[in-house]
């Protein structure tokens, strides 16, 4: 049997940095290539130096950063399913992890401290993603702001799963080995 023992604390300290991390990286990565691009459009005399002409020179920039671009936005949605992914993991963690009824009480004031944690990770990130340069990017984040807007919430959800999880594997479980 795996020993799961503490896996706990830093199941829900990966879900509340990186869920955060991963978002503010996701929204930097596409407002620099949205900038780039924007940028590469407007300077296209330098290129058509190089192409011959500003058709082929248009083409290069959309074949190249467009197709990038292209590609970040499958962030907008990944990023909702990286956020929830790391919640069934918690879960799934609870349902493989045996533990007498005494250390409930140590999981329950963790998750208090963590319930607390995530109040101020959640204000960070609306002012961040409602300042002025950054908000049309953070707007197209619909699933992964949500999530983030109500991190208290999803936090709330995901330890009450996780404590009913563990108390009925350990009553009605029985052993789960892998």
């Amino acid at each position: 049997m795996l020993n799961k023992k503490g896996s706990f604390i830093s199941d829900y300290i990966v879900l509340i940095i990186l869920s955060l991390v991963f978002i503010i990286f996701f929204g930097m990565m596409i407002y620099v290539g949205g900038s780039v691009f924007d940028g590469l459009l407007s300077n296209t005399d330098a290129l058509t130096k190089i192409m011959g002409t500003e058709e082929k020179a248009i083409s290069v920039v959309n074949n190249s950063i467009g197709a990038t671009n292209r590609g970040f936005e499958t962030l907008h949605w990944s990023s909702t399913f990286i956020i929830l992914a790391m919640c069934l993991s918690i879960l799934i963690s609870s349902f493989l992890t045996r533990v007498h009824p005494i250390f409930y009480v140590v999981y329950f004031m963790l998750s208090a401290i963590f319930l607390i944690v995530s109040f101020p990770i959640s204000n960070a990130y609306e002012t961040l993603s409602t300042t002025p340069t950054l908000a049309s990017t953070f707007a197209e984040f619909v699933g992964a702001n949500y999530l983030l807007l109500h991190l208290p919430v999803v936090i709330t959800i995901t330890i009450s799963l996780s404590i009913i999880i563990l108390i009925l594997s350990y009553y009605f479980g029985g052993d789960v080995t892998l």
